[in-house]
């Protein structure tokens, strides 16, 4: 109880400059996000406190095991997020982990997220060549075997949009993977990542709970913000200084991440 008043009180000052029927709205919104989590989400093996879904309902297909820990949020507004293991799956959901609309996750091994980590729209991390949800209990295909290889993603993680995790791919926390990437084997932790298959652009330093990105906004690493420039070489985003140029660190040769 002291817990949820505490964030109520929270959300007021956050929003102190709405007008008295904006921010009644909104909190209104919220308890509302967090009723539907308890319905939307009840066949998850376990829920942490605080979930919130927001939009229409997450298609959640759980055979195996899906835990999700304290202030999950889910949104479904422009598509529906999936979330789908088999008899032998487990997808593990860490706290404060934030995931966008159109993602698909599956599990026929394993699927770990760590804590905060915040995905983007229509990515698809999925274990398996063939994402479930197809038939269960077929794992495979014209005489094809789809061996599960489990994905581990850190803590203070940021998928841009459209990202896609292979079966295999491990992720070190607080790494940045930029729109569009396709992750195939081990991103280090801290780095920032590019590309088909992603390539390691640079290693930055550690990011911090407290300027950890959120969803809608460019991450920040530091005092370093990630913009949308080029680099003079491979037109490859790269990071400027959101104060002064000469606090950036110095930028790595790019290198491929190596396949596990």
């Amino acid at each position: 109880m002291v817990s949820t008043v505490g964030k109520l009180v929270s959300a007021v000052r956050k929003h102190r400059a709405l007008s008295p029927t904006a921010l009644a709205r909104k909190l209104r919104d919220n308890a509302l996000a967090l009723v539907r989590a308890r319905i939307r989400l009840h066949t998850c093996t376990s829920l942490g406190r605080h979930a919130r879904t927001f939009g229409n309902a997450p298609d959640v297909r759980n055979r195996g095991e899906i835990r999700i820990g304290n202030d999950f949020s889910l949104s479904c507004t422009f598509g529906t997020v999936q979330l789908a293991t088999s008899e032998s799956g487990r997808i593990e959901i860490g706290s404060g982990v934030s995931i966008n609309y159109g993602t698909a996750i599956s599990a026929r091994e394993s699927v770990r997220i760590g804590d905060r980590t915040k995905i983007g729209p229509y990515c698809v991390i999925a274990d398996t060549e063939l994402p479930l949800p197809l038939p269960l209990t077929e794992p495979s295909a014209g005489g094809y075997e789809d061996k599960a290889s489990a994905i581990e993603i850190g803590h203070d993680v940021w998928l841009g949009g459209r990202v896609t995790l292979l079966p295999g791919a491990r992720i070190g926390d607080g790494a940045v993977i930029s729109a569009g990437s396709v992750v195939s084997g081990h991103i280090p932790a801290n780095a920032v990542a590019s590309g088909i298959p992603a390539r390691v652009l640079r290693i930055t330093a550690p990011i911090h709970a407290s300027n950890a990105p959120v969803s809608g906004s460019r991450p920040r690493v530091g005092n370093t913000a990630l913009r949308g420039t080029e680099s003079e070489t491979g037109g490859e985003p790269r990071a400027t200084s959101a104060t002064n140029a000469s606090d950036e660190e110095p930028v790595h040769e790019p290198t491929t991440a190596s396949a596990e």
